[in-house]
């Protein structure tokens, strides 16, 4: 991801988990759902995240279907 004027940082639930650690994510205040990676803290630390966790994420705003978490609650 670029500079941080081009990312938008949402709150949402974890849909589903796929293989390759990549998640489905669902935003909670817009209807964008995307495909989010561990950002390098969270894989550095081994946080585990499941389906239905609560996440905030990063999109590029010029690309809304992948993103990254970077937090779990």
């Amino acid at each position: 991801m670029a500079k941080n004027k081009d990312i938008m940082k949402l709150k949402g639930t974890v849909i589903k988990c796929l293989p390759g650690a990549k998640f489905i994510v669902k935003a909670d205040e817009v209807e964008v759902t995307s495909t989010c990676s561990l950002s390098g803290k969270l894989r550095q630390n081994k946080i585990t995240i499941v389906e239905n966790d609560k996440v905030d994420f990063e999109i590029s705003v010029y690309d809304l279907t992948i993103g990254r978490i970077v937090w779990r609650y």
